[in-house]
């Protein structure tokens, strides 16, 4: 992409109009002149641009084309049009491959702070796709280079997501403190709603490591500063949270009362926000064996994860699963884990993915079903195959596929999962 001086795009424009130099002449503007300016040994001002533009402007009219520039756009520099270029690309949705391009384009004009901006979309993007090792990178080389310039807005929000794409690999520990910053800056920059998104996920993260009065907390700060009317889903969301950490805790009632207060406040259109609620209140009564009232819960949030979300539809049906397994139901646990499986690999959603490979494998082995057991295990071995975060995961399967060979008295088969751990 190249960018035009000044004179460069009055002879540009010249040619495409088939115009003289004379034809841009007025009593202030010799020919002379005009040579000059297109040849950068003078300026332009404000005043004698608006005069050319207008020339332009009315020669395109005559000829019945669609034209019309202003001073702005003579005065800019080659810098400056990329900029606008650049920016007008990256704030209309441009592919990974416009970004690539944009962001060439930024190095060569030193344009930093729109640099960082296409490194925060591609960012966006790359975690969108679950890429979190690409996003991380690309959310640092974003921080990086705002640093360079005096843009403090995104600082929050790029520590907030570096945290999430280190919470999605489960290293919750270096997660936590990228959340922190995120909060720190916040503060600093009176960033309300990053400041909100840090303590939310400072919670969330101190309940994946199992410090539920930390993730209590930092929960209730949260939703001191919720507001319900216009934040509806995510005062919802933040009360299971809540509900799960005493739910965790062991406090069942406790738990189940939050979701019931919270129930109180849903409308017909939060089908996302109720099914958070219905789930959760359904898993509550299955760990307390009330199947039938669990399986009541588990209803209603199909039916709203059928109006809201297919990844939620995902869960609901591998939790229903979880139901029909226990009571001993093993044929219809299959269907709905197998339902979920189908749904979870449509949104290529790995952790519910395995969930939904471990319900069939609960299945399976209940009903003595070794042939399936075995190829389950081995489909969820393609899931997870060349996947760092999951080797813990490969190795436990490994183990699983020996033993169940073992059992069959392939002493073969058993040695080469064996051979496959080390």
């Amino acid at each position: 992409m190249i960018f035009l001086t000044t004179g460069e795009k009055i002879r540009s424009l010249r040619k495409k109009f088939d115009m003289r130099q004379q034809e841009l002449e007025d009593e202030n503007i010799t020919r002379a002149f005009i040579s000059m300016i297109e040849t950068g040994k003078r300026g332009l001002s404000k005043e004698t641009a608006k005069h050319i533009a207008e020339s332009f402007n009315k020669k395109a009219e005559s000829l019945g084309v669609a034209f019309n520039i202003d001073e702005t756009y003579l005065l800019r520099t080659p810098a400056e049009d990329a900029e606008v270029y650049c920016l007008n690309k990256l704030n209309n949705n441009p592919t990974k491959d416009e970004i690539d391009v944009i962001i060439q384009i930024t190095r060569k004009h030193s344009l930093t702070k729109v640099e960082a901006q296409a490194h925060k979309v591609l960012g966006d993007y790359d975690f969108e796709d679950k890429a979190y090792v690409k996003a991380f990178i690309n959310y640092m080389m974003s921080l990086d280079l705002y640093k360079e310039t005096e843009e403090k807005a995104y600082t929050s929000y790029l520590f907030n997501r570096l945290g999430e794409c280190k919470a999605n690999k489960f290293d919750y520990l270096e997660a936590n403190s990228f959340f922190g910053r995120a909060y720190y800056y916040a503060m600093l920059y009176k960033d309300s709603k990053a400041e909100k998104e840090a303590i939310y996920n400072i919670a969330a993260n101190f309940k994946k490591l199992e410090k539920y009065d930390e993730a209590l907390e930092y929960t209730q700060r949260y939703l001191e500063l919720c507001n319900k009317e216009k934040e509806l889903k995510e005062y919802i969301c933040a009360s299971v949270l809540k509900a799960n950490c005493y739910r965790y805790k062991q406090n069942k009632e406790k738990a189940l009362k939050i979701c019931m207060d919270a129930m109180a406040e849903l409308s017909d259109k939060n089908n996302e926000a109720a099914w958070h609620l219905y789930s959760n209140i359904g898993l509550i009564y299955l760990e307390e064996n009330d199947l039938d009232t669990s399986l009541e819960w588990l209803d209603k949030a199909e039916k709203a994860a059928e109006n809201s979300c297919v990844f939620n539809l995902s869960l609901t049906y591998i939790q229903k699963s979880s139901i029909f397994i226990k009571n001993g139901s093993y044929e219809e646990g299959i269907k709905f884990a197998n339902k979920g499986l189908k749904l979870a690999l449509e949104t290529s959603d790995i952790l519910t993915t395995m969930k939904a490979y471990r319900k069939l494998i609960d299945g399976y082995s209940c009903i003595g079903d070794f042939t399936n057991l075995k190829s389950t295990y081995i489909k969820l071995l393609d899931v997870l195959k060349n996947k760092e975060a999951y080797k813990a995961e490969v190795v436990k399967i490994y183990n699983k596929l020996a033993l169940l060979y073992l059992e069959q008295n392939d002493i073969e088969m058993c040695k080469k999962y064996l051979q496959m751990i080390s």
